[in-house]
This record gives structure tokens, C-alpha cells and sequence, in this order.
């Protein structure tokens, strides 16, 4: 079963200008997908489009859903419900407390509640990630590891089906990539999870048997 099939994809910003040309792609349910190629070659177009933040041309089917026939505001409900998203340095707000900002993608839908249900979800997250003593730290209080997990957690709140993480171990030294990679691999076996890498590091590429190089398919 595939939880990622593109089809025919192509995207160009206003103006003409090329972005991404996808022929095919498929990824299966549970797998570990890595995309790699060249600065400019539209990684982060392509997370864009699976995410349902952009729409371009042709079939982009996630999780069973033909993204493109979706309204703009059922694909951001869709998005906020069944996708996880980790970025590059593991951005977190300053002025919340970890627990909150695990929270957070719970508030960005005002059909999602923040119940005790959520909070003891929170709670759980963070004590698999071990980090059941730092729920009321702020970021500022936690080292770059600790906040990488944290930044896990809240990707996981809304129990998605996919997971797309945007350069997650770029500027980390080899041993600390391989950690990170290594924990987001757990995740992914632990929650059954289809998990999207981009990145350009040939030590995380050879991790996948699902690759997808943009610079060769442009």
C-alpha cells in the first residue's frame, strides 16, 4: 500500500518560473522516504506540495487523499490532522513552556480541542521521548537535543500518518545527525509512520531504500 503516489506533478512560482517536475514517485505506508538533490531543485517545493500547502500540476495522493481536489481550507484541516512537521533547528516558541509547544498544532484548528485527553497525550509523548521532567521548562532552559525532541513530540500530538522533516539533522556533527536520525527512525517503527527526509547529507540518503533525487528528475 502506498501512502505517498505522485503522478505527473509539476509546480512553477508566478512568473514561469520552474520549480519541480515530479513523472512518478511512490512511497510505501511505514517507509522512510528521503529526498535529495542541488539547492534550488525544489526539495522544499516538494514537501510543500505533499503537505498540501501548495497545489501544482498533476496527482498528488497522500494517505488516500487526491490532495489537489481539495478546497484551500479542507486541505489546511487536512494538514494540520494528519501531518507532522519537523523543521531545520527544531524551531520552538520562546514564551511557551515545552508542553505547550506540543500542544501548539492542537490550537491552530478550532475543531481540535486542548482537553486533559490532549495534555495526557502531551505528557505521554514526552515521557517516551524522555522528557516527562521538562514540561514546564521554556526553551530557552533546554540544550539542542532536548529541544529536538520536543520538536518530535509536537509533530506527533495530532497523530498523523505522515511525517515530513525539512533538513533535521542539518549543522549537527556526525554523531549527533546519526542520534537524531536514529531517534526519528523509533518514531517511525514505534507510531507506524510514513516519514518524508530532505536533506544533503549522503550519510542520511543511504539510510533509505525510497529516495527521490530532484536534481536527476529535473
Amino acid at each position: 500500500m502506498s501512502a505517498i503516489a505522485l503522478r505527473d506533478v509539476r509546480f512553477a512560482w508566478p512568473g514561469g518560473q520552474f520549480a519541480l517536475s515530479v513523472p512518478e514517485w511512490e512511497v510505501p505506508s511505514g517507509a522512510l522516504a528521503v529526498v535529495h538533490g542541488p539547492s534550488g531543485c525544489g526539495k522544499s517545493t516538494l514537501l510543500g506540495l505533499l503537505g498540501g500547502e501548495l497545489v501544482g500540476q498533476g496527482s498528488v495522493v497522500v494517505d488516500d487523499q487526491a490532495l489537489q481536489e481539495l478546497s484551500d481550507a479542507a486541505r489546511r484541516a487536512w494538514r494540520i490532522r494528519r501531518v507532522g512537521l519537523v523543521f531545520q533547528d527544531f524551531p520552538l516558541v520562546g514564551h511557551l513552556d515545552v508542553e505547550e509547544n506540543v500542544l501548539l498544532p492542537l490550537r491552530l484548528d478550532p475543531r481540535l480541542r486542548v482537553d486533559r485527553e490532549a495534555r495526557e497525550r502531551a505528557r505521554a509523548l514526552l515521557a517516551d521521548l524522555d522528557l516527562a521532567a521538562f514540561t514546564r521548562r521554556r526553551p530557552a532552559q533546554l540544550s539542542q537535543g532536548e529541544r529536538q525532541r520536543v520538536a518530535f513530540a509536537r509533530a506527533l500530538i495530532t497523530g498523523p500518518a505522515l511525517v515530513l522533516a525539512d533538513e533535521p539533522t542539518a549543522g549537527l556533527d556526525p554523531e549527533r545527525r546519526d542520534r537524531a536520525m536514529d531517534l526519528l527512525e523509533r518514531i517511525r517503527q514505534e507510531h507506524g509512520l510514513t516519514v518524508v527526509v530532505v536533506t544533503h547529507d549522503p550519510a542520511v540518503v543511504a539510510r533509505s531504500a525510497h529516495q527521490l533525487d530532484l536534481g536527476a528528475a529535473s
